[in-house]
């Protein structure tokens, strides 16, 4: 589900992970800073606002960039990822050629 915009709580999007043996729901949210500029402190606590408000499990923050050591030991006390853009273009992929998937639009 998109949720992002300038006011999105923190959380472009919401993703369901759903297997037998677990059910997380994913406050997402994508930064696209240059190489200089780092996901800070600020950043993720957005993401832990929109795990709260959207009703997540879990927060998953990918950036074109990198984290600064403070967001970095933030988000592991809160149960939020932190990615690069390489894996969203894997995660992307993977999702599209997988054969069960389906276009809910």
């Amino acid at each position: 589900m998109k949720t992002g915009g300038p006011n999105d709580k923190g959380c472009d999007a919401i993703a369901i992970k759903d297997k037998v043996y677990s059910h997380y729901r994913y406050c997402i949210q994508i930064k696209i800073y240059s190489k200089i500029t780092r996901v800070g402190i600020n950043d993720i606590r957005e993401v832990i606002d929109g795990i709260d408000i959207y009703k997540c499990d879990r927060g998953l923050i990918i950036t074109t960039s990198s984290f600064s050591p403070e967001a970095i030991s933030r988000a592991k006390s809160k149960n939020t990822e932190l990615s690069f853009s390489s894996f969203l273009r894997r995660l992307v992929t993977d999702i599209l050629l997988e054969p069960n998937y389906l276009n809910p639009y």
